[in-house]
């Protein structure tokens, strides 16, 4: 009996040694799956948030006052002004985020389904003639080498695949719109390879197109922002310094992760400091109401019909609730360098030449990014195959942002999702 007491005994000793030492075990885990994430843009709220999902213990540094980025959104007596994107592409992992953070999205109108490229005097809603169609169809169906080539730009690709006319009138605005360069200056490799691949990115079922929330995208990051405050994420703002600990996500643009490399890995931040950013200027323009005669998304407009505009959004025919009283619309340029003054006798005279009729301007909120979106051309191609992440995340260092090959919003927090799963697999 007395054998029997005593080996209970040393039992339940073992059994609660043990447990103290899962107990210490489980506290050095938790501090190893601590990770600091530089900047509080939309790339790093993302990359923040699925780092939260799986476990980790999170610091956000962000060398500005608040979150967001490019995307901030301030509001007039006349409607919304978004300084950059209106809007995300419909998918399941952005309609997860929202009703995870408690922001509610809304699809867009059935008017935006309507899109514009000017032609031959006028905005129309396929800017191609049937034979150029019909070509343009039989072209792209017998090509057989349609997945774009490595070193080869989207103009090159486009006139063999799709012909001369589809490529100036169609491909190339479409394309100018999003990435705010010319189909010359595009590779074709960094921007067109997804769609030849059979990992497709899941669109939402329910939502069709274009979905925000009601008062603007700004909202999508400060919903973003108090979840994660929620889950002890901790923020510093305003930070001079920057501090380089392991392991952590930088999420900035490639200049700013350039200069925070530049000791660490000065290779690596040698060729993001080469990173060909594009400034833009978005200008939001309130009209009275019988001014919104084009109803639709928005116009694009080749570089041969002779406009410095590369696109129009018609904020009003896009998603309800974001104009009062007015009409509205967001004219996007390249550069910087105009003043006030310049940029509306440019909007009041390309408008005349667009509609052929003068409104009054009721207000105007222009928005200048001197570093706006990097330049995905083909030096952009080459030197992404010369950056050696691999080597980078060995050292418990990860690159976020959209110069890494992906630019839109919904593709940038794919792109984030994979990037926490290699960090958890390490």
């Amino acid at each position: 009996l007395g054998l029997r007491f005593r080996s209970r005994n040393f039992t339940r000793n073992a059994r609660a040694k043990c447990e103290t030492f899962r107990g210490n075990r489980a506290e050095l885990f938790v501090d190893m799956k601590s990770i600091n994430v530089l900047g509080a843009g939309f790339s790093g709220l993302s990359t923040a948030y699925y780092l939260v999902e799986a476990g980790f213990r999170v610091e956000i540094f962000e060398k500005g006052s608040d979150v967001g980025g490019l995307l901030q959104t301030e509001r007039s007596s006349l409607g919304l002004v978004e300084a950059a994107a209106n809007a995300f592409i419909a998918t399941d992992k952005i309609v997860e985020i929202s009703q995870t953070i408690g922001v509610p999205l809304e699809a867009s109108l059935k008017s935006s389904r309507r899109r514009y490229i000017y032609r031959d005097g006028r905005p129309r809603r396929w800017p191609l003639g049937f034979w150029d169609s019909l070509k343009m169809l039989f072209r792209f169906v017998f090509c057989r080498r349609r997945r774009p080539e490595n070193n080869e730009s989207v103009k090159t690709w486009g006139e063999r695949v799709l012909g001369t006319a589809p490529t100036s009138y169609l491909l190339s605005p479409a394309l100018q719109g999003i990435y705010a360069s010319v189909a010359e200056d595009l590779s074709a490799s960094l921007i067109l390879s997804r769609f030849f691949n059979p990992k497709v990115r899941r669109k939402h079922k329910t939502y069709r197109g274009s979905i925000a929330p009601r008062s603007g995208m700004h909202a999508f990051t400060v919903g973003l922002r108090d979840y994660l405050r929620s889950k002890g994420v901790i923020f510093h703002f305003d930070v001079a310094a920057i501090p380089l600990n392991s392991p952590t996500v930088i999420a900035t643009s490639a200049p700013e992760a350039a200069k925070i490399l530049a000791t660490l890995a000065p290779q690596i931040s040698a060729e993001l400091a080469q990173v060909r950013m594009t400034p833009l200027t978005t200008v939001t323009v309130f009209f009275p109401p019988e001014a919104g005669t084009l109803k639709g998304f928005g116009c694009l407009f080749p570089r041969s019909e002779g406009f410095e505009v590369m696109g129009i959004l018609m904020n009003g025919y896009i998603f309800a609730g974001r104009v009062h009283g007015s009409h509205s619309e967001n004219w996007i340029f390249r550069g910087v360098a105009k003043t006030d003054e310049e940029l509306k006798a440019l909007i009041t005279s390309e408008r005349k030449k667009l509609y052929h009729r003068d409104d009054k301007i009721l207000s105007m909120k222009i928005t200048r990014w001197p570093v706006a979106i990097p330049c995905y051309d083909l030096e952009h191609e080459a030197r992404l195959s010369r950056i050696a992440l691999k080597d980078l995340e060995e050292r418990q260092i990860y690159l976020s942002g959209n110069y890494l090959g992906s630019l839109g919003l919904s593709q940038i927090l794919e792109r984030n999702f994979e990037l926490v799963e290699r960090i958890k697999a390490k």
